[in-house]
């Protein structure tokens, strides 16, 4: 998976969450309009009005990503005499880092206004 595509799986979970709650809550609102009907007189309306669903929204989120990559070289060789007892050896390596740090921050968009009436 490479880094872009798991940026984009990462942000579009945020939006489906949203319209996990949107679902919920239409259904919701569904249930409370059909409850209201059957009061045709009105008489319950303070006590219904205190079930009416609450709207959930997802107002502010914020992905982290960070990404390390180390790299080693060594390279060596040795050269050796076992009746002297005497040998050379040469080694080299290299080590490099690199790291970077994405930092996505959503604050809720306004919704439009045919979103609104809902």
């Amino acid at each position: 998976m490479s880094l872009q595509s798991a940026l984009e799986h990462a942000t579009a979970g945020v939006i489906e969450m949203q319209e996990v709650f949107d679902r919920a809550y239409a259904d919701e609102l569904r249930l409370y309009r059909d409850l209201l009907r059957t009061d045709p007189t009105g008489s319950t309306g303070s006590f219904l009005t205190g079930l009416m669903p609450l709207r959930q929204r997802i107002e502010y989120s914020e992905l982290d990503f960070s990404v390390m990559i180390d790299l080693r070289r060594t390279h060596g060789f040795d050269i050796q005499t076992k009746i002297l007892n005497l040998g050379y050896e040469h080694r080299y390596g290299i080590t490099r880092s690199e790291a970077s740090r994405f930092k996505i921050t959503v604050h809720q968009v306004p919704l439009q206004k045919e979103d609104q009436d809902e």
